[in-house]
């Protein structure tokens, strides 16, 4: 028994010691934890207020909730905590990693529905797997726990590595960068216009943490070699750095400074970025379910366009152009639509000489050439969409055609008759009588499948591709459609970068059919429209089909059914301010019978729908609408902030000029396109608000002679004016003796040469101290 008792009393004593060794471990961590760490608790301080402003412009642009702040201290401090026990950097990172995706998890559990506890948690992996899976087949997304789940893995992952940095590494930029990144990403997207508060106080604590790192690395230096040193001097005060930072910051921020465009360097920027355009796609594909505020991107036009919440419009200018009339330019065109948004089927890029084999002026009735240009105010990397009508022609920069691959169809040839195999789509109208004839061709005894046989069976635009047999048997045929003749263009790619402030022309086609054209049009559509523009997914909700046959009952031709359902959804109301789509609902049908408002995405989705349930051919594009049309009188010896500089006469003269009328264009459009029969794609506007796009002949913009120099001088009211960029001009009238030759207000440079020579003389003072 004595024998026993002991391995028992020995295990015991080994667990006190090691329990209490543990306890002392604690005790000496929770210790150092309070000290703080080397740097100062002043440095602690400095570091969460930066990340705090930093994650104050994301998240109230994102509506991010308080859980992300909290986050954001809690992951700084569990570094801290870390570093203080002096684990190893994997081990350290493990346990980070781990810890923040636990806490993220459990605040996740509250956007679940389920009651129950572990119902929740189960929802929330399901919901995460899901949106995965959309995003390996770029599926739309617009679930909002995948948004959330980004938002605060983020804000953990920003809160970690700052601290981590700074008390392990003892860097100072790697502590700042993540910071960096997030405050200069919100102000380059979501809060474009907006105030530069939040930048400034940024870059204000940015420097008084510089200061204090840097204090903090010398005293250690100094204790380290056994410098002597007069302890009045002995460290820069905060406050001296304070001061330095105020001022430079101020200064910063009074200083009229002119953007400039280095052209090698911004090359080689746009060379080095291009890369990321997928990722930037792919990232802004899961952000469309945010349920914050969101700023309409001028320039995502990416493989999918989801249904999202609350907008706020840019008030900046993105495009101005010169045209003889208002034009539609569009980005890109989407012809599968899911119950989240739309989306893209497979592309393939192509030159666009292989578009002009097959002119689309022979193929497209009562078309118009015009040639317009495009000044964009925002820069195109290499291989985004640059915006152009549907039927381009040409253009004056290197550019490719993204156009959509052939449809294919595999055919299952068995006894019980034809039927697609799991892998291909449902076959459209103008192939159903021939799969019927290959039925019943296959089915017969004794009579295997010829290929001439099967070639005089299928309409004159689909091949015959190669097929397996299984003996003497036919098991199945793939067939596929010819490329659409003109190409089914998605959008021109730019094939090299576009800056911003540069032009392109470009010649396109805009339709001049009328009304009565399009009434007689018929429906005796080709079979690449038929094959991807009556697509509907099977889950769409009976009512939206309901909606559509009463709206098109007294219509007798599908010119009559697209007025129709233009003009009711124009009742409708417009508004930015909505909430975003509900977890499991179909986006139209929730817009139709659930909001009955929405901006231009949801309108432009909404009819595109409903006229493929009436079995007319459509689909949703977006770009840039016609814009608001501008007069230009144009002062002498003033140069214009948005036309080019070339030296003409057209832009400077030693008068006052009036300039062909401009369309300037604020924000990014979504519209409605329906395919008529020989006349291709034609325009459709259902948003309230915006005017109806007209038939027929379009209205020239009125132009003025310029080589005779009429209206040379601003007609009556012109001091009421603004020009474009709503600047007003306070510069000499024709007549004046005053000339200004300045390009920023003269008054803004007495304040920032005071501010610069106080700074100067500050930095001085400091310096010396």
């Amino acid at each position: 028994m004595r024998l026993a008792g002991k391995p028992v009393s020995l295990a015991i004593r080994l667990l006190k010691s090691r329990v209490q060794l543990l306890i002392e471990r604690v005790k000496v961590l929770i210790s150092q934890t309070i000290k703080g760490p080397s740097e100062g608790w002043m440095t602690v301080v400095l570091l969460l207020l930066l990340l705090l402003v930093a994650a104050w412009s994301v998240g109230s642009a994102l509506g991010a909730p308080p859980e992300f702040y909290g986050l954001l201290v809690s992951a700084a401090f569990l570094a801290l905590i870390l570093v203080k026990a002096r684990l190893s950097w994997s081990v350290m990172l493990a346990v980070g990693v781990v810890v923040g995706l636990t806490l993220v998890f459990c605040q996740l559990t509250r956007l679940a529905e389920s009651t129950a506890t572990i119902g929740r948690y189960a929802e929330v992996g399901n919901r995460l797997f899901s949106a995965w899976q959309a995003l390996l087949g770029r599926e739309v997304i617009t679930d909002t726990l995948p948004f959330a789940f980004i938002l605060l893995s983020s804000a953990w992952l920003a809160g970690f590595v700052s601290a981590w940095f700074l008390f392990r590494v003892h860097s100072i930029w790697g502590a700042l960068l993540p910071s960096a990144i997030a405050i200069v990403s919100a102000y380059s997207t979501l809060l474009r216009g907006e105030s530069l508060l939040r930048l400034y106080l940024y870059l204000t604590l940015a420097l008084l943490l510089t200061a204090q790192v840097f204090n903090s690395e010398r005293q250690h230096e100094w204790d380290v070699r056994g410098i002597q040193r007069y302890p009045r001097y002995s460290k820069l005060r905060l406050h001296n750095a304070l001061w330095l930072a105020t001022t430079a910051v101020l200064v910063t921020s009074l200083l009229p400074i002119q953007p400039a465009r280095v052209e090698p360097i911004a090359a080689a920027w746009d060379r080095l970025t291009s890369s990321t355009r997928v990722l930037e796609d792919e990232f802004s594909r899961i952000l469309s379910g945010g349920p914050g505020q969101e700023t309409y991107t001028t320039h995502f036009f990416g493989p999918t366009q989801a249904f999202g919440g609350r907008r706020t419009l840019s008030e900046d200018l993105v495009l101005t152009i010169e045209a003889p009339f208002a034009v539609y330019l569009s980005a890109r065109s989407y012809d599968v639509y899911t119950p989240r948004g739309w989306k893209t089927s497979d592309t393939q890029l192509v030159f666009s000489e292989q578009a002009s084999e097959h002119p689309a002026e022979t193929h497209v009735l009562k078309a118009q050439e015009i040639r317009l240009s495009v000044t964009i105010l925002s820069s195109v990397r290499q291989g985004q969409p640059v915006p152009v009508g549907s039927y381009p022609l040409d253009m004056s920069v290197d550019h490719r055609l993204e156009v959509l691959q052939p449809t294919s169809y595999r055919i299952a040839v068995t006894e019980s008759g034809v039927s697609p195999s799991e892998e291909t789509k449902s076959i459209p109208v103008d192939l159903e009588q021939a799969v019927q004839s290959l039925r019943e061709m296959g089915t017969a005894p004794n009579t295997p499948l010829a290929v001439a046989d099967i070639r005089a069976v299928l309409p004159d635009d689909i091949q015959l591709m190669p097929w397996e047999h299984i003996g003497e048997h036919t098991t199945e045929v793939v067939l596929q459609r010819h490329v659409s003749v003109p190409h089914d263009i998605v959008s021109v790619r730019a094939a090299r970068s576009i800056a911003a402030g540069d032009s392109y022309q470009a010649t396109m086609l805009v339709s001049t059919a009328t009304e009565s054209d399009l009434i007689a049009a018929g429906t005796h559509y080709p079979g690449w429209v038929l094959d991807r523009y009556l697509q509907l997914p099977d889950e769409m909700p009976s009512r939206v089909a309901d909606l559509a046959q009463e709206l098109t009952a007294d219509a007798e031709t599908p010119y009559e059914m697209s007025v129709a359902v233009r003009d009711y959804l124009r009742t409708l109301d417009y508004a930015l301010d909505i909430e975003a789509l509900p977890e499991g609902a179909d986006g139209v049908d929730h817009f139709l019978f659930e909001l009955e408002k929405g901006y231009c995405q949801y309108f432009a989705s909404a009819m595109a729908v409903l006229l493929r349930s009436s079995g007319v051919p459509s689909r949703l594009v977006v770009g840039y609408g016609p814009g608001d049309m501008v007069d230009r009188y144009w002062p002498p010896d003033i140069a214009h902030p948005y036309l080019p500089d070339d030296g003409s006469a057209r832009y400077r003269s030693p008068e006052w000029q009036y300039l062909t009328p401009m369309l300037t264009v604020r924000d990014s459009h979504a519209w409605c396109e329906v395919f008529f029969p020989g006349y291709g794609w034609i325009p459709f506007e259902p948003t309230p608000g915006n005017p109806v796009v007209a038939r027929g002949d379009p209205t020239p913009v009125p132009t003025q002679d310029m080589e005779a120099g009429v209206d040379v001088y601003p007609p009556p009211g012109m001091d009421d004016r603004t020009f474009p960029g709503e600047t007003d001009y306070t510069g000499a009238h024709p007549g004046d003796q005053q000339h200004v030759d300045e390009t920023v207000p003269p008054y803004s440079r007495l304040p920032g040469v005071a501010a610069g020579s106080a700074a100067l003389g500050t930095a001085f003072w400091l310096v010396r101290r």
